[in-house]
């Protein structure tokens, strides 16, 4: 099982800074997380070491927060080197929606309530352009 540090979370936040006027800031670009052990081997020593996790893929999802379920995008358009990846939302009154932020090799995520008043969310990625693969997040709004 992996865990990641908090620390980090506000180190990040400190050193970049919030995006001013954004309805939601965007997901850090990257997570340092340090493995961790549910339960230990008798037979076995355990080793690990703090990774940097990239930034791989965003989306938006409903629910409480233990139990969050992914949305379907409403679009998803490929222009050029570029795929727009968009959301057209509308939470009910009781309902929370949120901006998940997942990265390479690990299920660990960072979550933000998406603010009441956006009515989209976009991501854009780079596309590798031979294959149209995905490459990297480019960009995060919702508004």
């Amino acid at each position: 099982m992996r865990a990641f540090s908090f620390k980090y979370v506000a180190l990040f936040f400190l050193m970049h800074g919030a995006m001013a006027g954004a309805a939601t800031p965007p997901c850090p670009p990257s997570m340092l997380e340090t493995p961790t052990l549910s339960r230990e081997s008798p037979l076995w020593k355990f080793s690990a070491k703090t990774d940097e996790r990239a930034l791989e893929s965003v989306a938006v999802f409903l629910g409480p927060q233990s139990e969050l379920g992914a949305l379907v995008p409403d679009s998803t358009k490929k222009v050029k080197n570029q795929e727009l990846v968009s959301w057209n939302i509308q939470p009910a009154a009781n309902e929370t929606l949120w901006l998940g932020c997942a990265y390479v090799g690990t299920t660990a995520m960072f979550i933000q309530p998406i603010a009441n008043t956006a009515t989209r969310c976009v991501v854009t990625y780079a596309l590798i352009q031979k294959t149209g693969r995905r490459l990297r997040v480019e960009s995060v709004a919702c508004n």
